[in-house]
């Protein structure tokens, strides 16, 4: 199974949602729980999940 590490805390995961954070025009990876940190923020944007096992 492969994994990806977290954008914001460095965790690998072994699922990762692709986001935009803070308006930026850059996509990146983050873990669950960074995710829920950051999906109330503005400039959130959410670009779709990478689950590592279909990998």
């Amino acid at each position: 199974m492969k994994t990806k590490q977290c954008h914001t805390c460095n965790t690998e995961t072994e699922v990762a949602f692709r986001v935009r954070l803070h308006n930026k025009k850059q996509w990146v990876f983050i873990c669950e729980d960074c995710c829920n940190l950051h999906k109330d923020s503005p400039g959130y944007t959410y670009g779709g999940t990478w689950k590592g096992k279909r990998h």
